[in-house]
């Protein structure tokens, strides 16, 4: 941390929102200490799993080439039959259908990232994750032969 020190001759920056912010710390803590606790992160854990390995079968049992790659949590979304490994592995045609179901999901009220991440939370209920569901089966029912073209499978 003495990287940081502003009183250091070639001291780091390190700008951010909640720096040195007492109330945030004593949050974060509580959260850490309290509320996130180890039972909590497994349950959350196999629960944000269950949710994207349901995600693959949807895909799976609609013949359509999509795949969510990731763990717990934070996965994403790729025009695929399987799972991306790498960078080389994301198709020009993933990329070009990224946008459709950035914008789709958006207007069906799902908010994701423009590569198609999810990232979940903790406030997050099944509610939540069914809307998510709901967006992407009408996204893959009204999209299915242009996604199937696009990747010319």
């Amino acid at each position: 941390m003495a990287h940081y020190n502003p009183k250091l001759a070639g001291g780091w920056n390190h700008a951010g929102t909640f720096n040195n912010n007492a109330c945030s710390m004593a949050a974060g803590s509580a959260a850490m200490g309290e509320i996130y606790t180890q039972k909590r992160a497994l349950e959350f854990f196999d629960w944000c799993e269950a949710f994207r390995l349901s995600l693959n079968k949807m895909f799976a049992d609609k013949a359509v080439p999509m795949y969510c790659n990731g763990m717990g949590s934070i996965f994403a979304i790729h025009f695929s039959s399987k799972p991306t490994r790498r960078k080389t592995d994301i198709s020009a045609g993933c990329q070009a259908l990224r946008p459709l179901l950035h914008m789709e999901l958006l207007l069906d009220g799902v908010l994701v990232c423009g590569r198609g991440d999810f990232f979940l939370s903790l406030s997050m209920t099944d509610k939540h994750l069914a809307r998510a569901r709901l967006a992407l089966e009408k996204f893959v029912d009204r999209y299915k032969s242009l996604i199937i073209q696009v990747l010319k499978v």
